[in-house]
This record gives structure tokens, C-alpha cells and sequence, in this order.
């Protein structure tokens, strides 16, 4: 068991993928996440949690300035700070970060505040260099970040039984749990989602393509708009956990993503 922890083109990446890590909505239409107003630049200062293919860290935003310019600066445990810059979108809720000293270019979807009363969260995916063809997943946790890493074999997986298992869902701060039932020959997921506030347990369905790290989820929503999520599968570190990082669309909205991770 695994521990608890778009359909568009980005940052020049043409793929579908989504985050499971921190909010999911609610089964109910009613609970089905809104964006009810643009946030602030001044709105996502502040440190995060970061995850990264198993890379874990503290990512600092100490500045965005009105043309969306961001400043920011990361570091990993035992390292010196790494200085970074970006850009954020308010009305979108999507923010880049360039990291220049590992050629990595980073693109995440906001979740949680200022949308709802969750905490925030950003989920998305990062590639090296031009490679863009293999994303991998990231995530950032309003959580602190405490340091060090549990030592544990890992390798990325390279067949579809590999993610089956029990998942920590985040999807715009919604909590749950998701459970990869089965992965076929073809790529074919079928799973489960029970999330925190209804207990209620609904069927999915999606698929895997283990070559390119991208899991796709459908999440029919009962008198409301269907979800679609798209994951990038992080494994890359030997001394931590799996994860995938993402985000989500609604079907009745393809401009405005949510961040959603699994861990």
C-alpha cells in the first residue's frame, strides 16, 4: 500500500494529466469546486512543501509582482538555496517556475484557498530540459516542510501493476482516498474514490501510460459536470515515497484547472 501524502497544452507540453494531492471535490454537484474569484498576486506568497519525482524540499515564493513576475527560491535538505523565477496567472490559477540550475521548467494548478476554505496546494508536473515528451509529477503543500527522507528501494515503474493501490487523494484541498483496482494489458484503470466528507465510494475509470507517467481519471459527478484528471507519475528518488502530481478539469469549464495530487 502506498502511504497517504489538463486536457490542454502547457508550458509548450501537449498532454493530459492531473494532480492527486491536495483537495478533491465533493460526489455532490454542489460540492463540485468553483472558482469564485481571482486571486490576489499577493495571494500565494508564502513556503510550501515541495515534491518533485520524489525530490522533497521547502519552495518559497517571497514575491509576485503585478505583471505576474515571480521570485522564488528552494531548498532540499542539506542544500544551499536555489534562486527562482516564474510567472502566475490570477485568473487562471496556473503558475510556471523555471529552476535554472537543473534545467527543469515546472508547471503547476492552484488548489484550495482562496477558492475554498481548504488549505492551498498546487499540483502539476515539471520536465529537464526540451524533453518534454517525459513530464513527471510535482506538488506543493501549504504543510511545512521538516526535512529528511525515509530510505526505501524504489524504481519507476515500468509495468501497469506497479500503481495499483491505495492512494492519498488531493484534489483543490477536497481529501479521500483512491484506490487503483486494476491496471490492464492495454492501460485500462479501473478504480475507486471515497473522499473524506461523504464516505461515499465512487467507481472510475481511466488509463495509464507507463512509458510517458501519465495517469487520465474520469469522475462522473451526479447532476453536475464531469471531472477529468490527469496525473504524471513521480518515483525518481531511491530514499522516498511514490507520488503523482496534476491537476483537474470540469467539463463544463476547459480554461480552469485545479491542482490535485496522490501521494
Amino acid at each position: 500500500m502506498h502511504s497517504l501524502k489538463k486536457w490542454s497544452a502547457k508550458v509548450g507540453l501537449v498532454v493530459s494529466a492531473v494532480t492527486l494531492v491536495m483537495g478533491v471535490a465533493a460526489s455532490t454537484a454542489s460540492a463540485t469546486p468553483v472558482h469564485v474569484a481571482s486571486p490576489n498576486y499577493a495571494g500565494i506568497v508564502g513556503s510550501y512543501f515541495w515534491d518533485a519525482d520524489g525530490y522533497t524540499g521547502e519552495l518559497t515564493i517571497n514575491s509576485v509582482a503585478s505583471n505576474g513576475a515571480v521570485s522564488a527560491t528552494l531548498k532540499q535538505a542539506g542544500g544551499a538555496n536555489e534562486y527562482l523565477n516564474g510567472s502566475w496567472s490570477p485568473n487562471s490559477g496556473q503558475l510556471t517556475i523555471n529552476r535554472p540550475a537543473a534545467s527543469q521548467t515546472y508547471w503547476y494548478a492552484l488548489g484550495g484557498a482562496p477558492y475554498n476554505s481548504h488549505p492551498t496546494m498546487f499540483g502539476g508536473y515539471y520536465y529537464q530540459g526540451n524533453d518534454t515528451q517525459h513530464p513527471y509529477g510535482t506538488y506543493l503543500n501549504s504543510a511545512p516542510y521538516v526535512g529528511g527522507q525515509v530510505s526505501r528501494a524504489a524504481v519507476r515503474p515500468n509495468v501497469a501493476s506497479t500503481i495499483t493501490g491505495q492512494w492519498a487523494w488531493n484534489a483543490d484541498g477536497y481529501g479521500g482516498l483512491l484506490n487503483i483496482i486494476s491496471v490492464a494489458s492495454n492501460g485500462a484503470v479501473v478504480a475507486t474514490l471515497t473522499t473524506n466528507d461523504t464516505g461515499v465510494v465512487e467507481n472510475l475509470t481511466g488509463s495509464w501510460d507507463p512509458q510517458a507517467n501519465k495517469l487520465l481519471i474520469t469522475r462522473p459527478i451526479a447532476g453536475g459536470p464531469t471531472q477529468n484528471y490527469a496525473y504524471w507519475y513521480g518515483n525518481g528518488n531511491p530514499f522516498s515515497t511514490a507520488m503523482f502530481g496534476g491537476y483537474f478539469l470540469n467539463s463544463d469549464n476547459w480554461v480552469v484547472t485545479y491542482g490535485s495530487s496522490l501521494g
